[in-house]
């Protein structure tokens, strides 16, 4: 290679590399829209599911949506009033949820467990069961066999927290453990695969499984309370929905005194006629 070839390919790495430190590692391009690894990262939330699969998933839909962007640009629909009123509106909506959020809202994301059980107690006849729901304690274990020793030893009245706490502390048994929960209130939305629900609606109470095969292995339930649908909910079945609507209503309430002071400190104007029937409206503005 001659020296001036030399210099050009020199260049053409240069400037590879003051694209790529400039705009992050390029993952995907179309025409000259490019997508960086930077970028997709942050569209992606690793808590749900293997991230190298979320980012295929992301890149394909980036380019979909980028092709179609692109002939969009093409037809001219941005250069239109209507678009860019939508843009405007849309716009101003995420302006002011962003404001909202930062400035009006923040110091009420932590609501304690008593003030949360206050407002329950207060309002307990508006929450009742939507489906019918146990409260188990269940454990899952590799092997059949040590997960029926494991049910015989509580069905002869070994508690299950203290057999529990021992199969999972022994070095022999640990390793069988898949999980183990006490106290866990479940529907038959939640609790699965179905036979596990068929298994535990049919148990008395206090009464122990026997074990159960699920794809992880050996199930083990041990029955402590069954709820009707219809009936009144307690406060732990339901904290979850209390904590929703408490969020809401201070929220709510937030809102309207901050937007009362607002139109206190504001010159306002409605320059339209008071009452108008929405059919006369027209007519009324141009008389």
């Amino acid at each position: 290679m001659t020296r001036r070839g030399y210099l050009g390919a020199a260049c053409v790495v240069m400037l590879l590399a003051s694209c790529r430190q400039e705009q992050g590692t390029v993952i995907a391009r179309v025409g000259d829209a490019v997508l960086t690894l930077e970028e997709a990262s942050q569209a992606i939330d690793s808590s749900r599911g293997p991230a190298a699969n979320q980012l295929r998933a992301y890149v394909s839909s980036w380019v979909t949506t980028e092709l179609l962007h692109q002939e969009a640009q093409k037809s001219g629909v941005e250069n239109t009033e209507e678009f860019r009123r939508q843009v405007r509106d849309i716009n101003r909506q995420l302006a002011v949820q962003d404001f909202l959020e930062q400035h009006v809202y923040p110091d009420l994301a932590v609501y304690s467990d008593s003030m949360l059980e206050g407002y329950f107690n207060a309002h307990a006849p508006e929450f009742f069961l939507r489906e019918d729901m146990v409260k188990l304690n269940m454990i899952v274990l590799k092997n059949r066999e040590r997960a029926s020793s494991f049910a015989a030893s509580v069905s002869q009245g070994t508690p299950w927290g203290a057999s529990a706490q021992k199969y999972s502390q022994d070095s022999v048994s640990s390793p069988d453990v898949v999980f183990s929960r006490t106290e866990q209130v479940y529907s038959r939305r939640t609790l699965f695969p179905t036979e596990l629900w068929k298994v535990a609606s049919a148990l008395a109470i206090n009464e122990v499984s026997f074990p159960v095969k699920t794809a992880e292995g050996f199930a083990v339930m041990q029955l402590l309370a069954k709820m009707r649908e219809g009936r009144e909910a307690e406060f732990w079945i339901v904290r979850d929905e209390v904590y929703q609507r408490v969020r809401l209503e201070r929220r709510r309430s937030r809102y309207e005194k901050y937007l009362d002071s607002l139109r206190k400190s504001y010159n306002i104007q409605v320059l339209l006629p008071p009452a108008a029937p929405a059919d006369t409206l027209e007519n009324s503005l141009n008389e």
